[in-house]
């Protein structure tokens, strides 16, 4: 039998929120470490020593963008020296991924009383859909999010290298000055 609930949270329990304010600044700050990777990408495979591995467009999947980041960092000359620094973040930010992609892309909801959150991740393998049950706890997500903040400083440093290498666009985004006459 299906329930309609018109009050869609209406039976979890009362610190539900904060599981669903945790989710959302987890949300939020990948987005930031996404972005930033991107950021740095788009720079990198701007310069000119790039021409070869320059891809059309920057990937949208974080996998392939931390596969091209490894391309970029083994190959530029101009970035030679932090290659090994470059590729430990590329491992770390691995790791995080599969931490937080299953909390993440998740069915959550609660249990009764239940304190923590249940989840159940989907993952199609071939023909196969394979699912996985978990309980999160507030202390799980705000792990993530230190282990997240962590990772984005540590990517400051090559976001500042990226552009202190002087790229400049060939083309200037249009002007939101009207233009003279």
């Amino acid at each position: 039998m299906f329930k309609l609930y018109l009050k869609p949270f209406g039976t979890e329990p009362p610190d539900a929120p904060e599981f669903y304010e945790l989710f959302g600044r987890c949300a939020v700050l990948w987005g930031r470490l996404d972005s930033t990777l991107e950021y740095v990408l788009v720079e990198l495979a701007a310069l000119p020593s790039a021409a070869d591995i320059r891809p059309r467009e920057i990937p949208v999947s974080f996998k392939r963008k931390i596969k091209l980041w490894r391309k970029l960092y083994q190959t530029l000359p101009e970035v030679s020296g932090r290659q090994s620094r470059a590729l430990k973040f590329a491992d770390d930010a691995v790791a995080l991924s599969q931490k937080r992609n299953p909390l993440i892309h998740a069915v959550i909801g609660f249990s009764g009383s239940d304190t923590a959150a249940s989840g159940i991740h989907y993952k199609q393998d071939g023909p196969r859909t394979l699912y996985r049950r978990f309980k999160v706890e507030k202390k799980d997500l705000e792990t993530l999010l230190i282990e997240t903040n962590n990772l984005l400083q540590r990517l400051a440093p090559f976001t500042l290298h990226a552009w202190s290498q002087g790229f400049q666009p060939e083309t200037q985004p249009p002007s939101s000055e009207p233009a003279e006459k």
